[in-house]
């Protein structure tokens, strides 16, 4: 017999949250792994280069970490998400 609250009691009452994060998250990345099917096209119609067409993720990046938001929703002072968020933008941009 389990003592209440053990994992498997959570994991059978969350796992609607833990399906929904991960479709969610794999709709918000789709762009970035799908980008390379539409360069080509990108290029034929209208004569842009590669640079021109992926620079807009390096914009993304640069935006993200030049203006970042430290504030928190709840006040309080524990260090915002957003910081995790601008080193990771650092990484992407890197490469």
């Amino acid at each position: 017999m389990r003592p209440p609250g053990s994992a498997r009691d959570e994991w059978q009452a969350a796992w609607p949250t833990v399906v929904a994060a991960a479709v969610g998250q794999a709709f918000c990345t789709s762009h970035i792994y799908s980008l390379g099917l539409f360069i080509a096209p990108l290029e034929q119609q209208f004569g842009w280069s590669r640079t021109q067409i992926t620079s807009g993720y390096l914009l993304l990046s640069a935006a993200s970490i030049l203006c970042p938001d430290d504030r928190r929703p709840d006040g309080s002072d524990r260090p915002a998400p957003h910081r995790v968020d601008r080193h990771s933008a650092l990484l992407l941009g890197a490469g």
